[in-house]
């Protein structure tokens, strides 16, 4: 894990430009491979918005089988800012964004599965991290990304930054899925294995799902930010 605080100026800048109708932005952080850096960018970013934000920052991780981002803060460099506090309830009143599999609605209620999705703030910081109670599942269960368009306007009523965490394209179309529901989606890309028809047809398919592509992480670089402007990108050899 890397932080990249100092590499996002350009990201920021982005972020801040879009338009919101209530003041929140939703940013999308979305790789095309697993191990592009993309956990490294969202929990860097929203430790740099953090300090923007008069609410909150609320940094989703949609890899529910794992808890990247959460715990991205139990070693170095992140776990300097703090540790985590206990779980609250993240699911808002909302329909949850997951789904279980086997589950019976009797299984449901004493397990308290609504609630599996939970939330921790860093320390004393203005920072939400989103964590799924893995424990809480019996071995044969499985946890599935369902959409729920009435949660994630729910969770800008809480914060005035959403970063979300989404898995890697190879893995899941879950990114695409909640593209729709961000002001922008920040695309990561390692450089050297993967190049500018990668980043333009990734760009492709945000679009075609009723996202927006705001910029370009080229991780490994030096600097590592690179803007993606119309379709046009210079090959990274």
């Amino acid at each position: 894990m890397r932080d990249l605080r100092a590499d996002l100026g350009h990201v920021e800048q982005a972020t801040r430009r879009l338009a919101s109708a209530n003041g929140s932005r939703a940013i999308m952080v979305l790789a095309a491979d697993r191990g592009a850096g993309s956990t490294s960018v969202a929990v860097s970013l929203a430790l740099r918005v953090e300090a923007l934000a008069a609410r909150a920052v609320w940094l989703v991780d949609l890899n529910l089988d794992r808890s990247d981002a959460f715990d991205a803060f139990a070693s170095p460099p992140f776990s300097a800012e703090g540790e985590m506090s206990r779980p609250y309830d993240a699911s808002l009143g909302r329909a949850p964004i997951y789904s279980l599999s086997p589950e019976t609605q009797l299984e449901a209620q004493a397990r308290g599965s609504d609630k599996l999705l939970c939330v921790h703030q860093v320390s004393a910081k203005r920072l939400l991290v989103t964590r799924m109670r893995h424990e809480r599942l019996s071995a044969n269960q499985r946890i599935q990304f369902r959409d729920s368009p009435s949660w994630w306007p729910a969770v800008r009523t809480a914060a005035d930054w959403t970063i979300v965490d989404a898995p890697a394209l190879s893995e899941t179309g879950t990114g695409l899925t909640v593209a729709q529901h961000t002001d922008g989606v920040v695309i990561v890309l390692r450089a050297g294995k993967t190049y500018a028809d990668d980043a333009i047809a990734l760009r492709r398919d945000v679009e075609a799902a009723g996202g927006r592509v705001i910029g370009l992480v080229l991780n490994g670089m030096n600097p590592v930010i690179h803007r993606l402007t119309g379709s046009r990108l210079r090959r990274a050899n």
